[in-house]
């Protein structure tokens, strides 16, 4: 055996070991520790806790592959906010280390979605078995929960703080059952039985899961995306119900005509923030006004100055002393950076659309790309009413993304490349070939031995 066939074998090893055996023991830990039982059970470490050891996996991966030609997207987000890291600096928005720690918190579920699609893991499906009983077990547990919820509407908050929480542990349990399933006419019925407990907990979930219905009975063969045309007509209407429904959350949290005589007093701490944001989004309106400054978790921990400035540091729930609700949703927090950071935000989503369909058109794996479009809603529309994006539940749902949108065969290619270099090349060579269009080793070009 030659000696780089015997690295190579080494190396094909280490990255199974990596990309399939120790992400899913981490998928595993952070479903049940950091999303199901995150507030049950108060584990508030186990976000971060399972943030580092991605980054540990990750290391590992690039230490075996020597891969250093990044995605340009990664290189591309990563550069804007670095940029918008300088400007908020420039504004002095808040603290220095204000500013930092909001930095990592908005960056992270972007990078989170990068590393995991570079991994390129997948699951066999004795693990997607052992995922699909868990999330079962989880699922029958949590249900008494939602039905105790309906006669003690205190139940959410004294159990696990909200009922959006509920909501979204209903919800991570019922797509990756989906995903770890079959995809036949049973399992998606059965996903739609344990995605409908959500409504439990929240009436606004209804519009929802009647979305998510919709697209499964939209996507149920793949006859529906034989041809780009079809593709982009269903996708737009899909978009277009999306769009809709999220109009009319939103109307409904800016509306006050649930306050008492509409004064500002009588108004939810999250209405207040759309009403707020706005004003903000007047006074900045191209690039925002900086990190850590609006409706962010770093912007309560370190006090921003702007909620003085807005009137807003005398709200219940807003206040220095009690800052609990300045991150209770998301949407308020874009004019941190304006109409170009919602632009880019938009762009964001349009890409992993996009992709998710160049995988399908490449893979014709129907059960991986309905699964994208249920998440993206889910994120599109659940950041109304919560900070999905940049909680532990968003770290879970972008590692969720990362998975569906990476290809396994990478791995395989790399490998293959690694055992048929020539020695002298292999410590030059680069390890890594993108043979995602035809998935097969034959279309990795290797390098010409008798150079």
């Amino acid at each position: 055996m030659r000696p780089n066939e015997r690295i190579g074998m080494e190396v094909g090893r280490s990255i199974r070991n990596i990309a399939h055996h120790y992400f899913f023991y981490l998928f595993a830990f952070t479903l049940f520790f950091g999303v199901s039982l995150y507030h049950t059970a108060e584990l508030r470490f186990t976000g971060e806790l399972s943030g580092i050891l991605l980054l540990i996996i990750y290391g590992f991966f690039l230490y075996f592959t020597k891969k250093r030609d990044f995605h340009p997207a990664a290189i591309i987000t990563l550069t804007i906010f670095v940029l918008y890291l300088g400007y908020s600096f420039y504004l002095s928005s808040n603290k220095p280390q204000a500013i930092l720690l909001d930095f990592l918190i908005q960056l992270r579920p972007y990078i989170t979605f990068f590393i995991v699609s570079q991994l390129a893991p997948s699951l066999s499906d004795m693990q997607k078995q052992q995922m699909a009983r868990l999330c079962l077990l989880l699922w029958l547990l949590f249900l008494p929960i939602g039905v105790c919820g309906l006669y003690l509407p205190d139940m959410y908050r004294s159990v696990m703080d909200r009922p959006e929480n509920f909501v979204t542990i209903i919800t991570s349990l019922s797509l990756v059952y989906l995903y770890c399933s079959d995809f036949s006419t049973t399992a998606r019925w059965i996903f739609l039985l344990m995605i409908s407990v959500g409504m439990l907990a929240s009436f606004h979930f209804i519009g929802l899961f009647l979305l998510i219905g919709g697209i499964i009975l939209l996507f149920n063969r793949r006859s529906i995306l034989i041809s780009w045309t079809r593709t982009g007509i269903a996708v737009g209407i899909v978009a277009l119900a999306a769009t809709y429904l999220f109009y009319m959350q939103l109307t409904s949290c800016l509306s006050p005509s649930d306050a008492q005589g509409g004064s500002f007093s009588a108004l939810t701490p999250q209405t207040i923030l759309y009403q707020a944001s706005l004003k903000v989004w007047r006074d900045f309106p191209v690039f925002g006004s900086g990190l850590a400054s609006f409706a962010t978790y770093a912007s309560g921990l370190y006090y921003s100055p702007l909620y003085a400035e807005y009137g807003l540091h005398t709200v219940s729930g807003l206040s220095p002393q009690a800052w609990h609700s300045v991150c209770d949703t998301y949407y308020p927090s874009l004019v941190q950076f304006g109409l170009t950071g919602i632009v880019l935000y938009l762009l964001f989503w349009t890409y992993i659309i996009c992709i998710s369909l160049w995988k399908y058109k490449q893979q014709r794996n129907l059960q991986h790309f309905v699964i994208v479009l249920i998440l993206a809603c889910v994120l599109f529309i659940g950041n109304i009413s919560d900070s999905l994006l940049t909680s532990h539940k968003g770290y879970f749902m972008m590692m969720f993304f990362g998975l569906l949108a990476g290809n396994p065969r990478q791995n395989e290619c790399l490998t293959k490349r690694i055992q048929t270099t020539p020695d002298e090349l292999l410590s030059k060579e680069p390890l890594w070939e993108n043979c995602i269009e035809t998935g097969t080793a034959s279309s990795v070009k290797y390098p010409d031995k008798a150079t």
